[in-house]
């Protein structure tokens, strides 16, 4: 991050851009558009605090770089990647990334719930399994939970936010998807029995 937390500021839709309400076929396009104007996403610490900025621009850049690393590391047009879905910048980034990839980003929830680690664990291997993820993308301090859920279920990648990072993909051609394929995988939040894809 460029600018110190303390120096952050929220980030304002564009007054100068028309809004365009629904009206593109994919998910990507809705990001191209976005991304010719200055407004962006703002992420809050769970106290409320501002915690990271991001313009539509930025985004659009970090999620094409990350498209490119994810095929790059081996994945395939129509393959589905688990995401931990923790409410930060490189969460969009890894799901958007999917998108202009032509993978089908799978959102996991981030927080553990009662039962610990071991529940945790069983319940994200399930997800993984049900999705049918070839891939999984977790923040680094759930690693070794996603490592140990993503082994029983059968995943074989696990990369945390920088080793994807420091995959090289300059040379890799993306294909986004298309308005009829698939563009993600969404679970119920299984608060009443086990998530349902």
């Amino acid at each position: 991050m460029a600018e110190a937390l303390s120096e952050l500021t929220r980030i304002q839709r564009d007054p100068e851009q028309p809004r365009i309400l629904g009206d593109f076929p994919t998910l990507s396009e809705g990001l191209d558009y976005a991304a010719q104007g200055a407004a962006g996403l703002n992420f809050y610490a769970p106290r409320g605090g501002l915690e990271e900025t991001v313009t539509y621009n930025e985004l659009r850049n970090r999620a094409l770089a990350t498209g490119r690393r994810l095929v790059k590391a081996g994945l395939k047009r129509g393959d589905r990647v688990g995401v931990i879905a923790e409410t930060k910048a490189a969460f969009v980034e890894v799901f958007f990334g999917c998108q202009y990839a032509g993978l089908v980003p799978c959102p996991m929830p981030y927080s553990m719930y009662i039962g610990g680690r071991d529940a945790y664990v069983k319940r994200i291997a399930g997800l993984i399994e049900s999705a049918d993820c070839s891939a999984v993308v977790t923040p680094d301090d759930l690693h070794s939970h996603i490592t140990e859920a993503a082994a029983i279920a059968g995943a074989e990648l696990v990369f945390t936010h920088d080793e994807l990072a420091a995959i090289s993909g300059k040379d890799v051609d993306l294909t986004p998807f298309g308005a009829d394929d698939v563009a993600y995988i969404q679970y119920s939040s299984g608060s009443t029995s086990n998530p349902k894809g």
